[in-house]
């Protein structure tokens, strides 16, 4: 309602709307992004735990390996889903799976991966 809620539990939040009169207009984040680090030791022929597939012109998460670090129920945790917009540095865009796959396996040490997750679809 025009205020940061940055910092106000969610309480105070609550009670804020609660004293608004008329009506509120509510802005959601359609979109979240979700930003994980993976370590990749070397090489193609180590995964960095999860497949990807083309949907709609992106890539999305079409499986998690087990043990994949950013599988886990966490804050920053992926899950299927989830478009892959940014990829060692770079936006995927329309790239295609194969050159962006080709990127990734020649990436050696942390490989940061941003996620998009589209909401309420």
């Amino acid at each position: 309602n025009g205020q940061d809620v940055k910092g106000k539990s969610a309480q105070d939040v609550q009670l804020l709307l609660d004293q608004t009169p008329g009506v509120i207009s509510m802005l959601i984040e359609r979109c979240v992004r979700v930003d994980v680090t993976l370590l990749k030791l070397s090489g193609p022929e180590v995964p960095l735990g999860l497949t990807l597939r083309p949907k709609h012109g992106f890539l999305v998460v079409d499986d998690i390996l087990p043990g994949c670090p950013a599988g886990k129920p966490t804050i920053g945790s992926i899950c299927r889903g989830d478009r892959l917009v940014w990829a060692e540095g770079a936006s995927v865009g329309r790239r295609s799976l194969s050159d962006v796959s080709g990127d990734l396996a020649r990436s050696t040490g942390e490989v940061r991966l941003v996620f998009e997750r589209a909401g309420f679809e």
